[in-house]
C-alpha cells in the first residue's frame, strides 16, 4: 500500500503519530525534543498542502538538523561524538577527546552530502529513486560510516 491508495495527508498524519510517539518515547534531551519538531515542519506542510514534497523534505531537513547539533557541539564541546564516547569511556583521555572531534566532522561532512542527495532526489528524481535512497541507501551509508570509523577506532587503539 503506497501514497496513492491512502493520500498525503493520511501519510502524514501517520507520521505524526509516529513523530510524537517517538518523542514521548525517547525524550532525552532538549535538543532530541528540538529534532523532532524540525522534522514535524515538512510533514506538517504536506498534510496542509496535500502534497508529497512534503513528505519528501522529511530527510532533508532531518539531515540538516543533525548537521546543525553535530556542528554546533564542535563549538560548544563536548562534541558529540565525545558525548556518545564517554557513555562508554567515561575517562577519555585528551588524544580521545581530539580524535572524537574529528569523527564529529567527518559526520558534519556525512550530513552535508546526505542533506544533498536527499534534496536531489525530493526535487528531481522519482518516488522510486527517492525511497530506494531516503529509506536503504543513505543507511547503508550511514552504517558503512560507523563501520569504518570503528575499525579506524581500533587501530587508533592499539596504537597506543
Amino acid at each position: 500500500m503506497g501514497l496513492k491508495e491512502v493520500g498525503v495527508r493520511f501519510a502524514g498524519l501517520v507520521f505524526t503519530v509516529l513523530l510524537v510517539a517517538r518523542v514521548f518515547m525517547g525524550m532525552r534531551s532538549v535538543s532530541y525534543f528540538v529534532l523532532a519538531l524540525l522534522g514535524f515542519i515538512p510533514i506538517l506542510y504536506a498534510i496542509i498542502s496535500n502534497d508529497v514534497i512534503g513528505l519528501k523534505f522529511y530527510p532533508v531537513v532531518i539531515s540538516l538538523s543533525m548537521l546543525a547539533m553535530f556542528s554546533y557541539s564542535l563549538y560548544s564541546p563536548p562534541t558529540m561524538v565525545e558525548r556518545i564516547a564517554r557513555l562508554t569511556e567515561p575517562d577519555l583521555p585528551p588524544s580521545g577527546v581530539e580524535y572524537t572531534r574529528k569523527v564529529t566532522i567527518v559526520w558534519c561532512i556525512f550530513f552535508i552530502l546526505n542533506a544533498c542527495c536527499a534534496f536531489y532526489t525530493a526535487m528531481y528524481s522519482s518516488m522510486e529513486i527517492w525511497t530506494l535512497y531516503n529509506g536503504l541507501v543513505s543507511y547503508i551509508l550511514m552504517g558503512c560510516l560507523m563501520a569504518v570509523e570503528w575499525l579506524v577506532r581500533l587501530r587508533v587503539k592499539s596504537r597506543g
